[in-house]
């Protein structure tokens, strides 16, 4: 039996050419089939025609967003407020970009003035949680992602987003807890799946971190900090050989990363296979500095002064 599930859908051409809404409207449905330019085509048409139509610069706002032009974004949210500042929508979606642009106390300034026009909208508290979240305010950022569950017990990011909150402050049971509510709702998330395993490497878990590792390479099998994190479960279970070869794989994903070749350096080293390791930690350092990682080197340099000391004086 054919399957046509993913037959896109045609868009039907604004029936007058002079309608702004049905131009802001087929915006919209190319925007849904992430057909962005040609959104940003008809939001143009809408606007030329009806230069106040806030929903259009919003809309044109949020395909820019997805395009990750975050200026040009923001550029429209300003217009979008400019002409009707009371719609909390345009007010979430202007912070999204400030904190896109890292300029958070801006992105929360913007929550905040959602939450004056509505202060039951869900999403400007997770998003303002978000915000205090990067501007490491754990504890209010806490209290937002709570008042957010309350609006929307089902909400994925809430729950979510907390526990990335709690593991940042060490709180690392009650953030496990946040995870499984998580993935209750959404268990194909594999970064739900890495900060449930980060969280429990924490709590030194290291077998059942592994298992939300593996759960997260399941979804991804290419996300990288998953493989480092896997290896790091392993190592902690004394299991060197399975740590090697998750550093190996992280290294066929991303050959410069110097924190697989310091990690992997640490397994060989624990294993007992000291040349190899010098090798890597050799690596890791050479790497570190030319990423400007000043932590990293520090480390890489302190794991080869402790291999060349541990190692057997060369004969003769």
């Amino acid at each position: 039996m054919n399957s046509f599930e993913n037959q896109p859908e045609a868009i039907p051409q604004p029936n007058s050419p002079q309608d702004a809404e049905a131009w802001n409207n087929q915006g919209n449905a190319l925007s849904e089939q992430k057909k962005y330019p040609e959104a940003l085509e008809a939001y143009d048409r809408a606007l030329a025609l009806k230069p106040d139509l806030y929903q259009a610069w919003n809309n044109r706002g949020l395909t820019l967003y997805e395009l990750k032009q975050y200026e040009e974004a923001l550029a429209s949210f300003n217009k979008s407020i400019e002409i009707y500042p009371e719609w909390p929508e345009t007010w979430v979606s202007r912070g999204n970009a400030l904190n896109a642009l890292n300029r958070r106390e801006e992105a929360l300034a913007g929550f905040n003035r959602a939450l004056e026009i509505n202060p039951d909208f869900y999403q400007a508290w997770n998003n303002r949680g978000n915000a205090l979240k990067d501007l490491n305010r754990l504890e209010e950022a806490l209290e937002a992602y709570d008042k957010a569950r309350r609006l929307n017990p089902e909400s994925f990011d809430a729950s979510f987003n907390r526990g990335l909150a709690l593991n940042a402050l060490n709180r690392y049971q009650e953030a496990v807890a946040d995870f499984d509510q998580a993935l209750q709702i959404n268990q194909q998330d594999a970064d739900a799946w890495f900060s449930r395993g980060n969280a429990l490497r924490f709590l030194s878990a290291y077998a059942e971190a592994g298992s939300s590792y593996h759960r997260a390479l399941q979804i991804n099998p290419d996300y990288l900090e998953a493989w480092n994190n896997l290896g790091a479960a392993f190592n902690g279970l004394k299991r060197y050989a399975e740590a090697i070869t998750c550093y190996e794989q992280a290294l066929r994903i991303s050959p410069q990363d110097a924190y697989a070749y310091y990690n992997r350096g640490l397994a060989l080293a624990n294993a007992d296979r000291l040349p190899e390791a010098k090798a890597e930690a050799v690596k890791a350092a050479e790497l570190a500095e030319l990423q400007n990682d000043p932590e990293l080197l520090e480390m890489s340099r302190q794991l080869l002064a402790n291999i060349i000391k541990y190692s057997p004086a060369p004969e003769g």
